[in-house]
Protein backbone atom coordinates (compact mmCIF):
# COMPACT_ATOMS: atom_id res chain seq x y z
CA UNK A 1 0.00 0.00 0.00
CA UNK A 2 2.86 2.35 0.86
CA UNK A 3 4.47 1.80 -2.59
CA UNK A 4 1.20 2.69 -4.36
CA UNK A 5 0.93 5.87 -2.28
CA UNK A 6 4.45 7.01 -3.26
CA UNK A 7 3.91 5.98 -6.90
CA UNK A 8 0.73 8.07 -7.00
CA UNK A 9 2.56 11.03 -5.44
CA UNK A 10 5.43 10.68 -7.96
CA UNK A 11 3.04 10.55 -10.94
CA UNK A 12 1.12 13.56 -9.62
CA UNK A 13 4.32 15.61 -9.22
CA UNK A 14 5.55 14.66 -12.70
CA UNK A 15 2.21 15.64 -14.20
CA UNK A 16 2.32 19.01 -12.41
CA UNK A 17 5.86 19.72 -13.66
CA UNK A 18 5.07 18.83 -17.28
CA UNK A 19 1.74 20.65 -17.19
CA UNK A 20 3.37 23.83 -15.90
CA UNK A 21 6.06 23.69 -18.62
CA UNK A 22 3.45 23.16 -21.34
CA UNK A 23 1.12 25.89 -20.14
CA UNK A 24 3.51 28.56 -21.45
CA UNK A 25 3.87 26.79 -24.78
CA UNK A 26 1.89 27.92 -27.80
CA UNK A 27 1.75 30.54 -30.54
CA UNK A 28 0.27 34.00 -30.20
CA UNK A 29 0.13 37.20 -32.21
CA UNK A 30 0.93 40.56 -30.63
CA UNK A 31 0.55 43.37 -33.16
CA UNK A 32 3.18 42.86 -35.88
CA UNK A 33 4.84 39.95 -34.04
CA UNK A 34 4.14 36.25 -33.74
CA UNK A 35 5.57 34.50 -30.68
CA UNK A 36 6.29 30.78 -30.98
CA UNK A 37 6.97 29.34 -27.54
CA UNK A 38 7.69 25.67 -26.91
CA UNK A 39 8.47 26.13 -23.23
CA UNK A 40 12.12 25.36 -24.06
CA UNK A 41 12.81 27.91 -26.81
CA UNK A 42 11.01 31.11 -27.82
CA UNK A 43 11.07 32.49 -31.36
CA UNK A 44 9.64 35.89 -32.33
CA UNK A 45 8.91 36.66 -35.99
CA UNK A 46 8.09 40.25 -36.97
CA UNK A 47 6.52 41.81 -40.08
CA UNK A 48 7.55 45.46 -40.00
CA UNK A 49 7.61 48.00 -42.84
CA UNK A 50 6.99 45.21 -45.36
CA UNK A 51 9.90 43.10 -44.09
CA UNK A 52 9.58 39.68 -42.45
CA UNK A 53 12.38 39.01 -39.98
CA UNK A 54 13.46 36.88 -37.08
CA UNK A 55 13.32 39.35 -34.20
CA UNK A 56 14.34 37.03 -31.36
CA UNK A 57 15.30 33.46 -30.64
CA UNK A 58 16.18 32.53 -27.08
CA UNK A 59 16.39 29.58 -24.77
CA UNK A 60 13.96 29.74 -21.88
CA UNK A 61 16.21 28.06 -19.28
CA UNK A 62 19.14 30.47 -19.66
CA UNK A 63 17.37 33.41 -21.30
CA UNK A 64 20.27 33.53 -23.78
CA UNK A 65 19.38 35.58 -26.89
CA UNK A 66 20.65 33.98 -30.10
CA UNK A 67 19.77 36.75 -32.58
CA UNK A 68 22.37 39.43 -33.15
CA UNK A 69 20.66 42.83 -33.07
CA UNK A 70 23.11 44.14 -35.70
CA UNK A 71 22.35 41.40 -38.24
CA UNK A 72 18.64 40.91 -38.91
CA UNK A 73 17.55 37.53 -40.24
CA UNK A 74 15.28 37.37 -43.29
CA UNK A 75 13.30 34.16 -42.42
CA UNK A 76 13.39 33.00 -46.08
CA UNK A 77 15.16 33.54 -49.39
CA UNK A 78 14.47 32.67 -53.03
CA UNK A 79 15.37 33.78 -56.53
CA UNK A 80 12.65 34.98 -58.91
CA UNK A 81 13.72 35.46 -62.53
CA UNK A 82 17.32 35.82 -61.38
CA UNK A 83 16.65 38.39 -58.63
CA UNK A 84 17.27 37.33 -55.04
CA UNK A 85 14.33 38.13 -52.78
CA UNK A 86 14.29 37.62 -49.02
CA UNK A 87 11.93 38.35 -46.16
CA UNK A 88 14.05 41.46 -45.54
CA UNK A 89 13.82 42.72 -49.15
CA UNK A 90 10.71 44.71 -48.30
CA UNK A 91 7.43 45.20 -50.10
CA UNK A 92 5.73 42.22 -48.44
CA UNK A 93 2.11 42.53 -47.36
CA UNK A 94 0.31 40.18 -45.04
CA UNK A 95 -2.39 38.20 -46.87
CA UNK A 96 -3.37 35.97 -43.96
CA UNK A 97 -2.17 34.42 -40.74
CA UNK A 98 -3.65 31.42 -39.01
CA UNK A 99 -2.77 29.82 -35.69
CA UNK A 100 -4.25 26.46 -34.78
CA UNK A 101 -3.64 23.67 -32.37
CA UNK A 102 -2.92 20.44 -34.24
CA UNK A 103 -2.99 18.19 -31.17
CA UNK A 104 -2.13 18.59 -27.50
CA UNK A 105 1.34 20.16 -27.40
CA UNK A 106 1.49 21.03 -31.12
CA UNK A 107 0.61 24.42 -32.62
CA UNK A 108 0.89 25.58 -36.22
CA UNK A 109 1.30 29.10 -37.61
CA UNK A 110 0.78 29.81 -41.31
CA UNK A 111 1.90 33.28 -42.46
CA UNK A 112 0.95 34.13 -46.04
CA UNK A 113 2.73 37.13 -47.58
CA UNK A 114 2.58 38.68 -51.05
CA UNK A 115 5.10 40.76 -52.97
CA UNK A 116 4.08 41.62 -56.53
CA UNK A 117 3.21 38.31 -58.26
CA UNK A 118 4.80 36.04 -55.64
CA UNK A 119 3.04 34.64 -52.61
CA UNK A 120 5.13 33.02 -49.89
CA UNK A 121 3.51 31.07 -47.10
CA UNK A 122 5.84 30.36 -44.17
CA UNK A 123 4.69 27.48 -41.98
CA UNK A 124 5.80 26.80 -38.41
CA UNK A 125 4.91 23.97 -36.04
CA UNK A 126 5.94 24.39 -32.38
CA UNK A 127 6.25 21.27 -30.23
CA UNK A 128 5.72 21.80 -26.50
CA UNK A 129 8.48 20.88 -24.05
CA UNK A 130 11.06 20.45 -26.85
CA UNK A 131 13.48 22.81 -28.58
CA UNK A 132 11.83 21.94 -31.92
CA UNK A 133 10.05 24.41 -34.21
CA UNK A 134 9.50 22.83 -37.62
CA UNK A 135 9.47 25.21 -40.60
CA UNK A 136 8.78 25.04 -44.34
CA UNK A 137 7.72 27.27 -47.25
CA UNK A 138 5.04 27.23 -49.91
CA UNK A 139 5.75 29.52 -52.87
CA UNK A 140 3.03 30.43 -55.39
CA UNK A 141 3.16 32.53 -58.53
CA UNK A 142 -0.14 34.44 -58.44
CA UNK A 143 0.72 36.61 -61.48
CA UNK A 144 -0.47 36.22 -65.03
CA UNK A 145 2.93 35.26 -66.50
CA UNK A 146 5.47 32.53 -65.84
CA UNK A 147 8.30 33.18 -63.40
CA UNK A 148 11.47 31.18 -62.82
CA UNK A 149 11.72 30.43 -59.09
CA UNK A 150 15.04 29.00 -57.93
CA UNK A 151 17.03 28.31 -54.78
CA UNK A 152 14.23 28.48 -52.19
CA UNK A 153 15.53 28.61 -48.64
CA UNK A 154 13.05 28.35 -45.77
CA UNK A 155 15.64 28.67 -43.01
CA UNK A 156 17.70 31.86 -43.30
CA UNK A 157 18.90 33.05 -39.92
CA UNK A 158 21.88 34.97 -38.52
CA UNK A 159 22.33 33.46 -35.09
CA UNK A 160 25.10 33.78 -32.51
CA UNK A 161 27.48 35.45 -34.94
CA UNK A 162 29.81 36.59 -32.15
CA UNK A 163 30.00 33.03 -30.78
CA UNK A 164 30.23 31.15 -34.10
CA UNK A 165 33.67 29.63 -33.44
CA UNK A 166 32.39 27.86 -30.31
CA UNK A 167 29.38 26.21 -31.98
CA UNK A 168 28.65 22.80 -33.43
CA UNK A 169 25.76 22.58 -35.89
CA UNK A 170 23.66 19.44 -35.94
CA UNK A 171 20.61 18.92 -38.12
CA UNK A 172 18.46 16.18 -39.48
CA UNK A 173 16.42 15.77 -42.61
CA UNK A 174 14.38 12.98 -44.09
CA UNK A 175 13.18 11.50 -47.32
CA UNK A 176 16.50 11.05 -49.10
CA UNK A 177 19.52 8.84 -48.88
CA UNK A 178 22.66 10.95 -49.33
Amino acid sequence: MMINKYLFLFITLCTMVFASASSAAGIERKGVEWILDTGVVRKVVRLEAGRLMLASFRTEASGHECVAATQPSPEFRLSVDGAVITGMTGGWTLVSNQVRQLSPGQWQLDLKLRREAIEVEKHYVAYADTPIIREWLTITNVGGKAAKIEDPCFLAANLLTAEAEDLDLSYFTGGANY
